[in-house]
């Protein structure tokens, strides 16, 4: 380890030319001439592969080494390592490419069906390299390498040629090197220059599917049927070789051996063009087919971008379901940046009813969208769909707040999707008015402390004077749980005030629960007036003590066992979400942001300059931006309660 440290270090001074960091080294065959590290470009980050040769170590290797950087410049195709750069300076020869890991680790964990669609991958480049003149010479599993989607690169160009007698002697250079040998192919007899790629590809579908057995030609074992006899076909004695274009048109003609739903929806993938109703229609009926064969990279780099720019054009119950069957196959891991802009971009321009059906997949795969997607244009976003006209829209989108709450950054909390939810509590739609309360008694638990009771006061005395029942109910239980969270000051100024109306409530349930809290609420104040010193002024903020006095206390012991939760529209669907929801902090938050009252508030710039955060001034921020239009039935519900 401490080699490798040491090694990085020296290779990360290289000269300014060569503008790659390097990272951690990742493993190799023991008998690679390279070193293989991972690293980021110095400009933008971006992640990427660095090859390194140690002249010293490797003196004989310089000539393998600058033929295969030269072969690379010139080669380009899909499943050919990609070239972006290279260096060499006294004792070391770079060359960087896409970010990429060898493949020989996670072969034995792929099903045939994936290894298929990887030999078809590598016969793709082997056909591309033959027809245009090419030997490549050194095809093992060995010379594989995995890009970040799980798509198979094809490397190892140091002994690639097009001209047979340069062949002949790049092979020959590499005397002494384990890696490549080709002592099996020579006691054939066949022309290296016409046959080697066939050969080779034969012994690797042998090495591909039977590991260990890579010299053993006669034994079938894991190899497909339909694949077993070309294969035979490849290694069989010179005058009746396979060419390596002769195994690829035999595969992929209908009913060959590439000729599958998931390997033809692959090179669609690439292909398709999206204006193309015929194209989009066939590579969606494929995808139907062959998502569950994919590797969970390919889902999360390659076809989720493809299906949100489809799907809304065709916007089926199959076609979204795919999306989620999608979005399952990605695993665990955070999904790539590129995919929040596209689903935004998708939210943003499909139709009402694709949208609702959206929002709920999105809902069961909150956890592997990428950080920085809860950002101000998310937040904007969901602030139109709160305002939708449809009503499964609108309890989505509150499902998204309830789910996503611990990864948005706390300034983004206060400051703008608080003010969102305010909004939509002046809904007309009574059950959003009542879901608006349900979502704040999931997200409080991640607001400070000053912010909580601000909200929380306003908003649940606000919502027991709605003329809505349920309402009205799921305002007392919300109470009920936070009720410690009140100061003594705010409990008996704001929120008794306007419980003791609900105890001449028309609704038994509500009568009962709004009795339960008054006498809790008395109870605690009675203690803390008893501890409070009279001749204290100060003494009645009673922060400590009354810390103390609710530092063991549960305000829902009671609540679930007396009370009947009543059956509402986000609780519902908040339950069929068995998501463990990841507790992060912004890196927008830092401790001064935390400490200053401004980050805390949801109000506008022009009432930043207040120093105390009043009822009136709160109240008026959740009702000032309602259309008269719209007024919901607060006024009414005053009216009637006589206040």
């Amino acid at each position: 380890m401490d080699f490798f440290k040491t090694a990085t270090s020296f290779i990360i001074r290289a000269s300014s030319r060569f503008p790659y960091d390097l990272k951690d080294p990742v493993s190799l065959p023991g008998d690679s001439i390279w070193t293989l590290y991972d690293a980021v470009l110095r400009d933008n980050g971006h992640q990427c592969s660095v090859f390194s040769l140690d002249k010293k170590k490797y003196p004989q290797g310089k000539e393998l080494a600058d033929n295969a950087i030269s072969k690379l410049k010139q080669i380009r195709h899909p499943h050919v390592l990609k070239f972006l750069n290279s260096y060499e300076d006294d004792n070391l020869i770079y060359l960087a490419t896409e970010h990429v890991r060898p493949l020989l680790p996670s072969l034995s964990s792929y099903s045939t069906d994936l290894k298929v669609w990887g030999l078809w991958q590598i016969t793709e480049a082997m056909d591309f390299l033959q027809t245009s003149g090419y030997i490549h010479g050194n095809l093992t599993c060995k010379c594989l390498f995995l890009d970040d989607a799980d798509q198979w690169k094809l490397g190892s160009f140091e002994i690639c040629s097009q001209d047979a007698l340069e062949f002949q002697h790049n092979f020959e250079a590499t005397d002494g090197f384990p890696l490549f040998n080709l002592n099996d192919f020579k006691q054939k007899g066949a022309p290296i220059e016409k046959a080697v790629d066939s050969f080779l590809l034969g012994c690797f579908i042998f090495e591909l599917f039977n590991p260990n057995t890579r010299d053993n030609h006669s034994l079938r074992n894991n190899i497909p049927p339909t694949i077993f006899t070309p294969a035979k076909r490849l290694i069989a004695p010179p005058k009746s070789f396979y060419s390596v274009h002769d195994f690829y048109t035999a595969g992929i003609k209908q009913g060959g051996y590439f000729h599958s739903p998931s390997i033809t929806s692959t090179g669609l993938l690439d292909t398709v063009e999206i204006n193309d109703p015929k194209e989009q229609n066939t590579l969606l009926n494929l995808l139907h087919k062959s998502i569950l064969v994919y590797p969970a990279n390919f889902n999360r780099h390659r076809v989720l971008t493809s299906l949100l720019q489809l799907i809304p054009q065709y916007p089926t119950q199959s076609n979204v379901e795919l999306l989620s069957t999608a979005l399952t196959k990605c695993g665990d891991e955070e999904l790539p940046s590129s995919f929040g802009s596209t689903i935004l971009e998708t939210l943003n321009k499909c139709t009402v009813p694709f949208k609702a059906l959206l929002l709920l997949h999105m809902c069961r795969a909150v956890n592997q969208f990428p950080s920085d997607f809860f950002n101000h244009p998310f937040l904007t976003l969901l602030g139109s769909i709160l305002q939708s006209n449809d009503a499964q829209t609108r309890i989505y989108g509150l499902a998204i707040i309830a789910l996503t709450i611990p990864r948005i950054p706390k300034k983004l909390v206060s400051n703008y999707l608080l003010h969102t939810l305010a909004s939509a509590q002046n809904s007309s739609d009574p059950e959003t008015r009542m879901n608006t309360t349900l979502c704040l008694e999931q997200i409080a638990p991640f607001l400070e402390e000053d912010v909580k009771q601000r909200v929380l006061s306003t908003a649940l005395t606000r919502s027991l004077r709605d003329t809505y029942v349920p309402a009205r109910l799921t305002a007392l239980k919300t109470i009920e749980c936070f009720y410690e969270t009140f100061t003594p000051q705010i409990s008996v100024s704001k929120v008794l005030p306007q419980i003791i109306p609900l105890l001449l409530d028309g609704n038994t349930e509500i009568r009962h629960l709004a009795k339960r809290i008054v006498d809790k609420y008395l109870k605690l104040i009675g203690k803390y007036a008893e501890k409070t010193p009279e001749t204290s002024q100060e003494a009645g903020n009673g922060s400590h003590f009354w810390s103390h006095i609710f530092k063991n206390s549960d305000p829902t012991s009671s609540s679930s066992s007396e009370t009947e939760t009543p059956v509402t529209d986000l609780i519902t669907l908040l339950n069929q979400f068995s998501i463990t929801m990841k507790v992060s902090v912004s890196s927008e938050t830092d401790d001064s942001d935390l400490k200053t009252k401004e980050t805390h508030s949801i109000l506008h710039d022009e009432f930043d300059e207040l120093d105390e955060f009043s009822d009136n001034d709160w109240q008026k921020e959740w009702s000032e931006e309602t259309l008269e239009a719209k007024k919901t039935a607060v006024d009414d519900g005053m009216s009637e309660w006589g206040l």
